[in-house]
């Protein structure tokens, strides 16, 4: 199916993203789907609203924020001003591959539609790419084990989550659900956003083609992510898990995912704590864990130092490869 013209809405929050958002709103507006571009700049230092409002004087609108607040604040903002039947995430750094919109499902047969992603430090061969044809370009269903179960780490690639995924909304169904981002969350809150939609009944499919690219930067804002960040995301998902009516796999799921965010306040709270008071008081404050906890943490350590070693041993040289989820809903 491909979508009508003017049909989709693109959302791009940015905070001081003169370098990089003109490859990304080029991209969306040459999408012949794309309505227009509602652009929330989160106070930007860099000239990046003024850039924005002098190239493109239709189908882009800016919106203009007096003080930082965050991309969930931005992006909310912008969803108030959404006419189109639908709207589409895009990050002022990544872009969309041309002909993404075409895998999209028939109208009414999806509440939320999201797409493989091409992860790169190489945009500019990969601005050279059309959406490629996989083996079955079917959009599976996603339930709500399948989504948690899909934001489990994965060993061989890290960010291997379908939390990591931009999707396109249902307009309607999202306005009717009351749905907003977290705007106190700074990292993790798509994640909390799509499991929220979920619970609320939305139909989740997801396409295994690739059509949109995101750009690794060691100075990116998900680059800077720290502690404080992570320990808010962890008291989102405790407090969504004892609000949420969850049983059996899809509890167990949700439950393992908590697991594993607490693992990683632990591990950034031990390192910070090595920093500031020496190995001995860390590894001693550690101790007052509980046993899982204290395990979980172990195997993160581990983890990190294999993963290093292995990036010493094959550095990155620029090239890139598809995101997949061939593990998505298997239980492991």
């Amino acid at each position: 199916m491909v979508a009508a013209p003017g049909a989709i809405d693109v959302i791009v929050a940015c905070h001081n993203a003169s370098t990089t958002i003109i490859r990304a709103l080029d991209s969306a507006l040459a999408a012949p789907q794309v309505r227009c571009v509602i652009v929330a700049d989160d106070a930007s230092q860099d000239g990046t609203p003024d850039l924005v409002e002098s190239r493109y004087p239709s189908r882009v609108t800016v919106l203009r924020a007096a003080c930082n607040a965050g991309p969930a604040a931005a992006r909310n903002r912008a969803i108030e001003h959404v006419q189109a039947p639908w709207f589409a995430i895009l990050d002022s750094d990544d872009f969309f591959l041309p002909g993404r919109f075409d895998a999209m499902p028939p109208a009414g047969d999806f509440d939320i539609w999201a797409d493989n992603i091409l992860f790169t430090n190489t945009p500019d061969r990969a601005a050279r790419f059309a959406v490629p044809a996989v083996e079955s370009d079917g959009a599976e269903p996603i339930d709500i084990e399948r989504f948690l179960l899909g934001n489990l780490s994965n060993f061989r690639r890290r960010r291997h989550q379908l939390g990591f995924c931009k999707p396109v909304f249902d307009t309607a169904f999202f306005r009717a659900c009351g749905a907003r981002y977290d705007e106190g969350l700074r990292l993790g809150e798509d994640f909390v956003l799509v499991l929220g939609l979920l619970l609320a009944g939305a139909r989740f499919r997801f396409t295994r083609r690739c059509g949109y690219v995101a750009v690794e930067r060691s100075d990116s804002l998900s680059a800077r992510h720290g502690l404080a960040e992570l320990a808010e995301l962890l008291e989102a998902e405790e407090q969504l898990f004892r609000q949420c009516p969850l049983d059996g796999g899809a509890r167990r799921a949700f439950a393992k995912r908590i697991r594993e965010t607490r693992c990683k306040v632990n591990h950034m709270q031990t390192l910070a704590r090595r920093r500031q008071e020496g190995v001995a008081l860390a590894l001693a404050e550690a101790l007052f864990l509980s046993p899982r906890d204290q395990f979980d943490m172990v195997g993160a350590i581990a983890m990190d130092k294999l993963h290093a070693v292995l990036a010493h041993l094959s550095p990155p040289t620029g090239s890139f490869g598809y995101y997949l989820q061939p593990q998505i809903g298997s239980g492991a």
